[in-house]
């Protein structure tokens, strides 16, 4: 198996609403008996935790990738689609575990990190490079930008238009 290959379930439709279910679960289990803000706090952080993973998941999608030649295919459509029906599921899901979401959102970096990964598997060229000058993309590294950009779009002359511009 390749090395996607072995990152691609932790990213499927099954294992999302799996994770989903089970953070229902301990919301329904903390929410009754924590106070507001250490639930909040200890939710927030849990949240995190799952979110961080998916975000190392899809880098690893992409480190895969970029490990070919240079030239190597992006990733296959199919992937690109379910990966990213998968970060959809998981954001709508997660905005209905807490009281005030907005909160939660503003305060996590992993958050913002989340949305700019999913920004970035779900938009085109233009979008993205959009996205750099609203500022979407600053919790990512030059690095890590290009690395998704490389996995998601072919060897053309606008890919590398945008990658001079993620390096800036």
């Amino acid at each position: 198996a390749s090395a996607a290959g072995a990152a691609a379930p932790e990213l499927d439709d099954a294992t999302t609403r799996r994770v989903l279910y089970h953070l229902h679960q301990l919301q329904t289990a903390w929410q009754s008996v924590l106070p507001s803000k250490t639930y909040a706090r200890a939710f927030g952080g849990l949240v995190d935790v799952v979110l961080s993973r998916v975000v190392s998941a899809v880098f690893f999608l992409a480190a895969a990738r970029n490990l070919g030649a240079a030239g190597a295919d992006p990733l296959p459509h199919q992937l690109l689609h379910s990966v990213g029906a998968s970060l959809q599921q998981l954001r709508d899901g997660c905005e209905g575990l807490f009281e005030h979401f907005g909160d939660f959102a503003a305060k996590s970096i992993i958050w913002q990190r989340f949305l700019a990964v999913r920004s970035a598997l779900g938009g085109s060229l233009a979008e993205i490079a959009d996205g750099l000058g609203a500022g979407r993309y600053k919790e990512l590294s030059a690095a890590e930008l290009a690395a998704l950009i490389e996995a998601i779009f072919p060897n053309d002359a606008a890919r590398a238009t945008i990658l001079a511009a993620v390096h800036q």
